[in-house]
């Protein structure tokens, strides 16, 4: 008995290297985003059936003299060092070990982190996960049922799920803490306003790429993130029929906005603040109609809430912008009566035009610089004050 299991033991050392030519697969980070999965597949060093056929033979002798569980025990370590070593030659230990994770997340907040770092880590663990899911995790299964299925107390069950389940684990503990507080990372943070103009915000551009390369790997995601976010804000949420996956992207981008209306208040006119939402909430609009995935997770019902959202901002931009201008064409004090006759007076009539030049100087001085990148919202948002502007200033002539 010491022999096979000896025999055993050695047999399955020699089937456990991950990769044959990992080396020159994995040989840096880099190189693993762009690597296709085939050339992984080829590479990967799964036993034959010849050997599976063999060690099956030496764990029908080994049971026969009752000693399976020996036989049990040494496949679980063997075959857990070679998950642990798998992972470790694909370099994705480094994404979680250590609590890097969360590291990652707290020099985002703090603006030192880079959203490129990120980007490729992302793409490295989808590449990882997709392969160890879809593929090594599933030959895994078949491995220990050939050896031990019909031995009886679910051997192959447990061997199975005691041999991935640590590597399973710690693909998943990336993806859960980045969905789970990436939300957070958003909401808190705190980089300022560079650009004074109105213009979309970086953070803004940095999220929805996130999320744009997020959904390129829906269905594998979709699967594996099972919990719910954590609903703070679950009153802007429609959660009837959506995945934990469209819960996640969309309460990541209910923080940003709440995030950017914080943001908002650097700015000191407050005209500039509703463009400046109307921007970044346009911007969010068109990075998820761009994609026929994502606008399909994030659903009818919040993308009519981002419309609202963009055509507030624009109303209430117009309505802090025009004001000023339509009071000064009001009629109140224009009109004296002298002589049971009603005349216009021209003192008032002076200042109403002194007054109509000023403030529109002032809105053209200060909204000169102002930036409405998208072409077709800035002709919507011009037509519209247009609409109001012209018809009260032509009245007011009207009355000279």
């Amino acid at each position: 008995m010491a022999r096979l299991k000896h025999e055993f033991l050695t047999m399955l050392i020699r089937q456990s290297e991950p990769f044959g030519t990992v080396d020159s697969i994995t040989s840096d980070w880099s190189s693993l985003a762009s690597t296709a999965y085939e050339d992984y597949l080829l590479a990967y060093n799964s036993p034959s059936d010849e050997v599976i056929f063999y060690l099956r033979h030496v764990a029908k002798r080994l049971n026969s003299n009752r000693h399976l569980g020996d036989c049990i025990k040494v496949h679980k370590s063997v075959r857990k060092s070679f998950f642990h070593t798998l992972i470790k030659q694909l370099h994705l230990e480094g994404l979680y070990r250590g609590g890097n994770e969360k590291r990652f997340l707290s020099t985002f907040k703090k603006k030192r982190f880079l959203w490129e770092e990120l980007k490729v880590k992302i793409e490295r663990w989808i590449q990882v996960a997709r392969l160890c899911f879809c593929y090594f995790f599933d030959w895994e299964k078949q491995i220990s049922e050939k050896l031990f299925s019909g031995f009886g107390n679910g051997a192959s069950e447990e061997c199975f799920w005691e041999i991935v389940g640590d590597s399973t684990n710690n693909l998943l503990v990336f993806v859960e803490t980045l969905s789970s507080n990436f939300e957070k990372a958003v909401f808190g943070e705190l980089s300022p306003i560079q650009d004074k103009r109105g213009a979309t915000h970086s953070l803004t551009k940095r999220v929805m790429n996130y999320i744009s390369l997020i959904v390129c790997n829906k269905e594998l995601l979709t699967d594996l993130i099972i919990s719910m976010p954590p609903l703070k804000f679950g009153d802007q949420l429609d959660l009837k029929g959506k995945s934990h996956l469209a819960l996640h992207f969309i309460l990541i981008i209910v923080v940003l906005q709440l995030n950017l209306k914080g943001k908002s208040e650097q700015l000191n006119h407050v005209s500039l603040r509703h463009l400046f939402m109307m921007n970044n909430v346009h911007y969010i609009v068109e990075k998820i109609e761009e994609s026929k995935e994502l606008r399909q997770i994030i659903g009818d019902d919040y993308m009519e809430k981002l419309y609202r959202n963009v055509k507030q901002a624009m109303t209430s931009y117009q309505v802090s912008t025009c004001d000023k201008f339509l009071s000064c064409c009001q009629e109140e004090g224009l009109y004296v009566t002298w002589c049971f006759s009603t005349r216009v007076s021209k003192p008032a009539l002076r200042k109403g035009l002194k007054s109509i030049n000023s403030v529109f100087e002032e809105i053209q001085t200060l909204q000169t610089n102002w930036i409405v990148h998208d072409s077709e919202l800035l002709n919507k948002l011009r037509a519209s004050m247009v609409d109001k502007l012209i018809p009260a200033y032509k009245k007011f002539h009207a009355e000279i």
